[in-house]
């Protein structure tokens, strides 16, 4: 599915959108992940795309 037009359906059906990202932060502060930093750079090694300054927005926020 294209990402962008997921998202796009699924906020015009008043649906709350989380990425990929904001998936790892969750299970982070529930305790379910000890740390994100091995997730994501293995996700990006293995071609998913996310947007530098956000990863480091997100490694940030969680104390990475």
């Amino acid at each position: 599915m294209d990402d962008l037009k997921g998202r796009r359906v699924a906020l015009a059906a008043g649906l709350s959108v989380t990425g990929s990202l904001g998936l790892l932060v969750r299970a982070k502060r529930k305790g379910l992940l000890p740390v994100v930093k091995p997730v994501i750079e293995k996700g990006m090694g293995e071609g998913v795309w996310y947007d530098p300054k956000l990863v480091l927005r997100v490694l940030r926020d969680v104390g990475e």
